[in-house]
């Protein structure tokens, strides 16, 4: 997928806004053009000279501009048009980029949500956290300044060029030979600009990280007396933001001096141009030529510079859009066509599965055979790291097999569509957190006031009604919470979407005894209703009535 197509997509689906901000761009540049050269008009009016070169505003009544009563009042009306449009410009070219910005971010995120686990288990989930907020912002810039914005530009420029040759074609040689050697310094000036910014992009996203990963074990540090070995890589890091701060402001000083002075030196060449013509060449340029083509290039400026710097924005864009297309092209799960039709019954049965992580060499999972009926409680043991926690991933669906089968009621889960397998299922599990506010959005996939009743009674059966109540805000990251506490919210989830098969991965951590209890004799009474499988690696209560056990072995 190229980027391309990603703006084609915008702008086809609002194809009415892009043309309206577009004529308005152009509208809004072709006032600029008009008012110098209006302007010019009161040279004729104060000296009372004539000019050939009227007929460039031969489309206002020659009445109306006859006196300078009438030149101010139609002035005053020019300059009121090019601020209204003006405005309107602005406003609807930013508005636009805002627009593209909220599209692409519902597309991005909608891909991620569905993208498979072991892209995020081999890129990690800060690669998907504000890492992107550089690039929407270069994006936005490339979409309105590098697309809107310079091809109205470009079309003013070329209007100014045709009045340049249309008053002189020496002038208008001039205006073009000058224009195209600065682009040239500059563009090869932004090359330079554009090496020094992606180091220094990739610098800032480094040191981000770096920030990230050290508060979030900022215990480690405290503990292990870490301060000054962490200050000083910090330091390291922050020394070479610093130099490349320091070379980028340099390049960045250069270019914002070097366009300044090749536009001014561009006047003193019109003027230089217009003393040859009139005292050497035997031609002349009357003045109120030469005044209405200095008002031009003046106003004209600001034009000049957009049009010289947007490589860089080009560069930036194109760079940042790739990024983004580069995630939208990351596997999502399920792609095809596959079953709706929901399996009749919680039965799990797995058929020769091996499992590998890339770039590891050997199955964590090699061959396994396993039957786990409705119905019943089934016990998983197994040490750390023999992939317990895998097993139950690639049951529900999150992780694909390398060879053999998962089947719930009879159908492989490869040829079950994932909504429906996973309404089939539900998991206690550290790694599913605890998302919302509070505690009643916490454990409620509903918002609905007459599932505070259901939720509140779960509360009450787990012993948290004590010590937790529904509106009760859990923090960012469930941070307000005790693990016990976080734990029994997961079983009160699990227990509130009543959903037949059951997983829970080590279901006693953080649990005292009396917790112990109550999850034992709840699981105990729903266990004819359920499939429910246990994944420890630790001894479970006497008092839990399980039917399986299996054990998990290299």
């Amino acid at each position: 997928m190229h980027y391309s197509h990603l703006i084609w997509s915008f702008s086809k689906a609002n194809l009415g806004r892009v043309v309206l901000t577009f004529l308005v761009s152009l509208t809004s540049q072709l006032l600029v053009i008009l008012l110098p050269i209006y302007m010019a008009l009161s040279y004729n009016l104060l000296f009372d000279v004539k000019s050939h070169r009227a007929h460039l505003l031969g489309f206002i009544p020659k009445e109306w501009i006859s006196t300078f009563e009438g030149y101010l009042t139609i002035f005053i009306i020019v300059l009121l048009l090019r601020g209204s449009i003006d405005f309107c410009e602005r406003y609807l070219t930013a508005y636009l980029g805002e627009m593209h910005l909220a599209f692409l971010r519902n597309k991005i995120f909608s891909h991620q949500l569905q993208m498979t686990m072991p892209i995020y288990d081999q890129k990690g989930f800060s690669k998907y956290l504000l890492r992107y907020s550089g690039d929407l912002t270069n994006i936005q810039a490339f979409f309105t300044k590098g697309i809107i914005r310079f091809g109205s530009d470009t079309i003013l420029l070329v209007l100014t060029l045709w009045i340049f040759f249309t008053i002189n074609t020496y002038l208008g040689v001039t205006l073009l030979v000058l224009s195209i050697m600065l682009a040239a310094i500059v563009y090869v000036m932004n090359l330079r600009l554009y090496t020094i910014s992606v180091a220094r992009r990739n610098a800032k996203s480094g040191l981000l990280k770096f920030v990230t990963s050290r508060l979030q074990g900022i215990i480690t540090i405290k503990v292990f007396n870490r301060y000054v070995p962490e200050m000083k890589k910090y330091e390291k890091r922050v020394g070479n933001l610093l130099d490349l701060g320091k070379s980028y402001q340099l390049v960045t000083s250069a270019i914002g001096a070097v366009i300044p002075f090749g536009l001014y030196l561009t006047i003193g060449m019109v003027m230089w141009i217009t003393m040859y013509l009139n005292n050497i060449s035997g031609s002349s340029v009357d003045p109120k030529t030469f005044f209405t083509a200095l008002l031009l290039l003046i106003t004209a400026m600001p034009v000049f510079r957009r049009c010289f710097r947007v490589s860089m924005v080009w560069r930036n864009g194109s760079i940042s859009y790739q990024k983004l297309t580069n995630i939208l092209q990351l596997p999502k799960e399920q792609e095809g066509n596959k079953t709706k039709d929901d399996p009749k019954q919680g039965h799990i049965a797995v058929r020769n599965l091996s499992f590998t992580y890339e770039k590891q060499k050997d199955p964590v999972i090699r061959h396994l055979n396993l039957d786990i009926p409705f119905g019943s409680i089934t016990v998983i043991h197994g040490k750390s790291g023999i992939g317990k926690t895998t097993l139950l991933k690639l049951i529900n669906g999150l992780y694909t097999g390398d060879e053999g089968d998962v089947l719930i009621g009879g159908q492989p889960i490869n040829e079950i569509d994932l909504k429906v397998l996973r309404k089939k299922m539900t998991l206690v599990a550290d790694q599913c957190s605890l998302l919302g506010r509070t505690v009643f959005e916490a454990v409620s996939y509903s918002r609905k006031h007459q599932h505070r009743r259901k939720a509140l009674k779960i509360l009450e059966t787990l012993g948290l009604s004590n010590s937790l109540h529904l509106d009760q805000c859990i923090g960012e990251s469930s941070s307000n919470l005790s693990n016990g506490q976080r734990k029994l919210l997961m079983y009160a989830r699990a227990f509130l979407t009543q959903k037949p098969i059951l997983l829970i991965d080590e279901p006693f951590d953080y649990l005292d005894h009396n917790a112990i209890q109550r999850i034992v004799h709840y699981l105990n009474r729903i266990r004819h209703r359920r499939t429910i499988v246990l994944f420890t690696n630790k001894s479970i209560p006497s008092c839990m009535a399980v039917d399986f056990n299996y054990e998990l072995v290299y």
